[in-house]
């Protein structure tokens, strides 16, 4: 099956995302991608080093909005967690009565996922599956704004996870506590990236498998 184009800006735009998520997780000190302290935290933009001050902010503006701050070069965590939730929140309405105007039953759960391909397909058995997905593959813009708003989600719950683990880093008495506190950690970054990309359709409230668990972390 041929797989529908996937636009060129969302694309950046979600690589950008993925950009700063690779470099959580991945060393005990990661907490040194925090900025501006827990209470305000933020996570630091990265970007080509051959590309200018001016060029990284309306790059960065352009992807996250008022969530960037250009004095610090970092996506404020609060800002983005709101601004995402808006627009998940918009995108579950519209997504809702494009179905519904398809004869497709939205009084019952459908988990949708974005696969290595860019497609946006359904996980699991349902039995409207096939309409589902021909949906996306007709508007392709649609895709985009689903791959778009699902790696914002991804962005804010290992956001989450990272502000939580930095927290119990800098409680942690010794070193003992805290390789500990990576241990279980690094657990928990991995089980979120595996449900990347992955959100619930229940009546007309879209919700992120990844930010769903890490919630539930950041609270157990």
């Amino acid at each position: 099956m041929k797989i529908a184009p996937v636009n060129a800006d969302v694309n950046k735009q979600v690589q950008a995302n993925a950009n700063i998520l690779s470099s959580i997780g991945k060393t005990p000190d990661f907490a040194k991608y925090l900025r501006n302290g827990n209470e305000n935290a933020a996570l630091a933009v990265n970007a080509p080093a051959d590309m200018e001050p001016p060029a990284i902010d309306e790059m960065a503006r352009q992807m996250w909005g008022t969530a960037y701050d250009p004095a610090t070069r970092s996506v404020k965590l609060d800002a983005l967690a709101s601004n995402t939730q808006s627009t998940t929140d918009a995108f579950a309405r519209k997504l809702g009565g494009l179905l519904r105007a398809q004869g497709i039953d939205t009084n019952s759960e459908i988990t949708l996922t974005t696969g290595y391909n860019g497609a946006i397909s359904v996980v699991g058995e349902h039995p409207q599956k096939q309409g589902i997905e021909a949906l996306f593959f007709a508007n392709p813009a649609l895709g985009d704004e689903y791959r778009k708003i699902s790696s914002d989600n991804d962005m804010v719950a290992m956001g989450k996870l990272t502000s939580e683990y930095s927290k119990r880093w800098s409680a942690a008495a010794n070193d003992s506590q805290r390789q500990g506190v990576f241990n279980y950690f690094a657990g928990l970054f991995d089980q979120a990236k595996r449900l990347g990309g992955q959100m619930t359709l229940d009546k007309d409230m879209l919700s992120s498998a990844s930010l769903r668990y890490s919630n539930s972390m950041v609270r157990a």
